[in-house]
């Protein structure tokens, strides 16, 4: 356990694996959900999703003190 605690206090690997998992969600909200008439401004586009996801991902792993 100690080896997973060190993993999650380095941001320099935080960071980027919560804003790549994010993105992965974002693009599997945007494959397997979306929006296939396109009237949804958010969900049917790729980039807004994928980056709306990194936001989120980078958000809930991001440092408050």
């Amino acid at each position: 356990m100690s080896a997973l605690k060190r993993l999650w206090t380095n941001a320099k690997i935080r960071y980027p694996l919560g804003i790549s998992l994010g993105a992965l969600g974002g693009f599997a909200y945007y494959h397997f959900i979306g929006c296939p008439t396109g009237g949804c401004p958010l969900s049917s586009n790729l980039y807004l999703m994928l980056a709306l996801g990194g936001f989120m991902g980078w958000s809930l792993v991001a440092d408050t003190r």
